[in-house]
């Protein structure tokens, strides 16, 4: 494997990511950890998959299952690791808080404020 996805966790130990997962059911979080494995392998993602949020040094991921677009929302970081910051769904677009709470999580990681971990699929 090429690239490796990490959690950010929150101030409870909890992984954000996974809490979302809970949210939008377990049908859906199958399909999404299935497009983050055949990702994994991949040097670079299609853009169909993966593309920069505009205005911002966020990814955002593009998932369509069941006619719901999820988008998990992170950033490269270094050694071909892929930061997981928030989950959202689009409807028309992206909401600014939901870019404003991932882009909060990626300084924070940055600053050693809070932390990430490997993903467990």
């Amino acid at each position: 494997m090429i690239w490796t996805f990490d959690d950010f966790i929150d101030a409870s130990g909890e992984s954000v990511i996974e809490q979302w997962f809970v949210q939008i059911g377990e049908e859906a979080e199958a399909f999404i950890e299935r497009r983050l494995k055949d990702m994994r392998p991949l040097r670079t993602w299609p853009e169909k998959w993966a593309s920069k949020y505009k205005g911002t040094d966020l990814i955002e991921l593009r998932i369509t299952f069941r006619k719901v677009q999820y988008r998990p929302l992170g950033c490269y970081a270094p050694e071909f690791h892929f930061w997981l910051l928030a989950g959202t769904v689009e409807k028309g677009k992206i909401l600014k808080s939901d870019i404003g709470t991932a882009t909060t999580r990626k300084k924070m990681v940055e600053r050693g404020i809070s932390r990430i971990r490997e993903h467990e699929f």
